[in-house]
């Protein structure tokens, strides 16, 4: 009997026996190799058949249709046939299947994370530039500050000239080299091109003109500079900007200052409106002139016809740029039944040109729609400048009406209604409208009023100015500036530019004709130099850095206009820097001073009563400093000027001491006399001339000086070496000449009878620029006495160079003791001479 052991056993063998021929009699699954061409085929046979099957499966959808030997071998193989059917019965291959994207894989927290810190580091970037952006003008600020005192200091202390070469000399003062020159940036110090030099010039002139207080009242400065800048078209257009701002024909000299440079923020407030309501006729007439231009040329386009009048010239460019082979390309427009025109569009545009009387006539003739009929009301109150609020408050109501009504209204009659109004001033945009930076002015200049200022506007423009800036070419970045009345800004910005800094100087020399440009109250002060604050123009830094470029006499016209502002109580110490001005002036190049002074207009701006007056205030300052400096020439020919005979002799008697000390050629200027005879002779006059003006003492030294040099002269004159060609016994004609001039001196024996005790109180009284002379005075006796003997073997010589000698050692003057040694060689020469003859 089986156990349940053995059973288990013989149901697995039988299990396996009977599996064993049906594994045989089915093949394993083949793999399918196909190429793309193939499965191309298969894949448009199997979509004719899944065509097919559906509509045989609309028609017989019984399970006795189906394939039933197909059935079967699928099920022999392991396929569940009933789910592969309702596989390829949902299976649509008529349609383009998309890649789904689940929402679950959109990482929507990483993206934020990612925007995050891209603004992070944007924000860092930003104010890393602001911020070295500042620390450089910060930094250039101190550089101009420590620049400005040092080159005043340099320039009060050194003087403009290269100093004299004294490295022989041990009593005069060595100075160092400095210029104007410094102050110019290296774009400066290089040679200007031709156009370059003759823009100059023409601005020389109008500055010249504005110098001249006979024609200020009938002198137009802006139309004058504007003929001179003609090139490039966006800088004579800043000219037209500023003659339509300042109505210069009318103004003259000073005119706005009172209130442009006013405390008073609202006196300040009404100069700044007045200005802005001229940059709006200019923006209005030039928007016309550009709308003649257009149709001038596509007359044929614009289909004016014979009509020139203005609201048929805005309806022809209306028509030029909004229709398109008769269609217009005007969303929501309300067009006129009679003329066809969107009435709304041309009302715009004359607005824009500024034909308001044009747009009122227009509007009257308009068929407007029965809401809008008392809009003709508002706008003659408007165009006459009598829009109360009430009337403001009216336009507002029916503006926010037509924003919320469901049909779309006329953006054109929308910006309109806002114009007028002054509506919706928390937003200024006129979408689609707007097209140019000229017109986004233009309409903020028309929404000015009590709610929106002209401090508002410079405000936003503060605002826009990172972008501006980038955007805008530099000249029309200038000119949006002048616009808005920023004058300080548009100047500084221009002055950046080498290419245009004459220009900039010389816009700025227009304001500041009217008065209408802050400069720093006090010039001297380092704290009005160049900013990052745009308050103010540093106008005299800038006429500082034009005198680099141009000629010496051409500089007096611009240090002129420093005065200009003075005579205003809060602008005095321009005065002041203007007289420093033209000390440096005067110094620069002395003998080019005019010997009368000033010309009478120049001597009324700068304030002085008198041509004496400018001599004795500025000419005489420059004399001391040269004097001061050792220019002793140029401080010679300046006290000249002056009439100051005391300092003109003082100066004299030093130059007379460095001649005979050093030569006359060391140490002169450019144009002083270089030889003793020159010298002497110019000494001769002024002694002549101003002896009897200067004190005894003064005038005795120079005398004195004169007559040693005179010595000095005779005594070396090359005709001495030819004394040993005399005959024996005969004095040389240079000799006895020398020998004349020396007694004139009286402070050294001339002859053996003289006694040297008389001498000695005379060289103690001597005045102390004529002392250090004596020792080489009595070396000069010594050797004319030697070459005499030697000339003549007189034995009075002998005894002369005796007392000479004698009074060598008698004197109360500090004596070299090689000079003693010297001095008691030649004597013993003599002896010499003497005993061998």
């Amino acid at each position: 009997m089986l156990n349940l052991q053995q059973l288990l056993q013989q149901s697995q063998q039988l299990e396996s026996t009977l599996q064993a021929p049906a594994a045989a009699a089915v093949p394993a699954a083949l793999d399918l190799h196909r190429n793309l061409d193939q499965v191309a085929a298969r894949s448009q046979k199997l979509v004719e058949r899944s065509a097919l099957e559906q509509s045989m499966r609309a028609t017989a959808m019984a399970p006795a249709a189906i394939d039933a030997t197909a059935q079967s071998f699928l099920a022999q193989s392991g396929f569940n046939f009933e789910a592969l059917k309702r596989d390829l019965d949902e299976l649509d291959l008529g349609r383009t299947l998309e890649p789904i994207r689940l929402v679950s894989d959109t990482d929507v927290e990483g993206f934020v994370n990612n925007e995050h810190d891209n603004m992070v580091m944007t924000t860092l970037e930003e104010s890393k530039v602001k911020t070295a952006w500042d620390a450089e003008c910060l930094v250039q600020q101190a550089l101009n500050a420590d620049w400005e005192l040092m080159r005043r200091d340099i320039m009060a202390n050194v003087g403009p000239y290269q100093a004299y070469d004294t490295t022989a000399a041990t009593t005069t003062t060595t100075a160092t080299t400095t210029d104007r020159s410094l102050l110019a940036s290296p774009g400066m110090a290089t040679a200007a091109a031709p156009a370059l030099e003759a823009k100059t010039q023409a601005y020389l002139h109008v500055v010249e003109a504005m110098n001249n207080p006979s024609t200020a009242n009938s002198l137009n400065v802006i139309d004058r500079m504007a003929k001179v800048a003609t090139a490039p078209a966006e800088l004579a257009e800043s000219w037209l900007i500023l003659n339509s701002m300042l109505n210069p024909a009318k103004a003259g000299p000073l005119e706005y200052a009172a209130q442009y440079l006013s405390s008073d923020p609202t006196v300040r407030a009404d100069i700044q409106t007045q200005l802005l309501a001229g940059s709006r006729a200019y923006l209005e007439g030039a928007f016309y002139a550009f709308v003649d231009e257009t149709i001038r040329r596509q007359p044929k386009a614009a289909m004016m016809g014979g009509d020139p009048t203005v609201t048929k010239r805005v309806e022809a460019f209306v028509r030029l740029r909004f229709q398109k082979y008769d269609h217009w390309d005007l969303p929501h427009a309300e067009f006129d039944a009679t003329t066809g025109m969107p009435m709304w569009v041309v009302v715009y545009f004359l607005m824009r040109c500024g034909k308001c009387t044009e747009a009122l006539a227009y509007l009257n003739q308009a068929a407007l729609l029965p809401s809008d009929e008392s809009f003709r009301l508002y706008f003659a109150a408007w165009c006459h400048g009598e829009l109360f609020p009430g009337f403001e408050k009216d336009l507002a109501e029916y503006y926010d009406a037509l924003l919320i009504q469901p049909t779309p209204t006329d953006p054109y009659k929308l910006a309109a209604l806002k114009l007028v109004g002054r509506c919706e001033l928390q937003s200024k945009r006129f979408e689609g409208i707007i097209v140019s930076t000229e017109d986004w002015l233009w309409a903020r200049l028309v929404l000015l009023g009590d709610k929106y200022t002209a401090a508002d506007l410079c405000a936003e423009m503060g605002q826009l100015d990172a972008y501006l800036a980038k955007k805008q070419a530099p000249l029309v970045y200038f000119n949006l500036l002048l616009l808005c009345g920023l004058f300080e800004k548009a100047i500084l910005t221009l002055a950046r530019r080498a290419e245009f800094q004459i220009d900039a100087l010389h816009v700025a020399l227009a304001l500041h004709y009217y008065g209408c440009l802050h400069v720093p109250v006090d010039p001297t002060d380092a704290r009005g130099l160049p900013t990052i604050d745009t308050s103010s123009v540093p106008l005299h830094t800038m006429i500082l850095h034009h005198l680099t470029r141009i000629d010496h006499t051409s500089e007096l016209a611009y240090i002129v206009r420093l005065a200009h502002a003075a005579s205003l109580p809060a602008y005095t110490a321009w005065k002041d820097f203007a007289y420093e001005e033209l000390v440096q002036w005067v110094q620069a190049a002395p003998l080019q001073t005019a010997p009368l002074g000033l010309s009478d207009t120049h001597l009324v701006l700068l304030g002085f009563a008198s041509n004496a007056d400018f001599l004795r205030t500025i000419v005489a300052t420059a004399a001391d400093r040269a004097a001061d400096q050792d220019r002793l020439d140029d401080a010679l020919y300046l006290y000249e000027q002056c009439h100051d005979a005391p300092k003109v002799l003082a100066t004299l008697t030093h130059r007379l001491a460095r001649a005979f000390l050093l030569g006359p050629d060391v140490g002169a200027g450019a144009t002083a006399p270089r030889t003793f005879d020159a010298l002497l002779a110019h000494a001769e006059q002024l002694l002549a001339r101003y002896s009897q003006d200067a004190p005894a003492r003064v005038s005795s030294a120079a005398t004195t000086l004169w007559q040693m040099a005179y010595f000095k002269l005779l005594a070396t004159r090359d005709a001495m070496s030819a004394a040993p060609t005399l005959r024996r016994g005969e004095m040389p004609a240079t000799a006895v000449e020398a020998w004349q001039a020396l007694r004139a001196c009286a402070l050294v024996p001339a002859d053996a009878s003289a006694s040297p005790a008389e001498f000695v109180p005379r060289i103690a009284a001597l005045d102390p620029v004529v002392t250090p002379c004596v020792p080489d005075l009595i070396r000069m006796a010594m050797d004319l006495a030697v070459r005499t003997f030697r000339a003549t073997r007189d034995p009075e010589m002998v005894a002369t160079a005796r007392q000479i000698r004698v009074v060598a050692g008698m004197v109360p003057v500090k004596m070299d003791p090689q000079l003693h040694a010297y001095l008691a060689q030649r004597e013993v020469e003599i002896g010499k001479v003497l005993a061998e003859a």
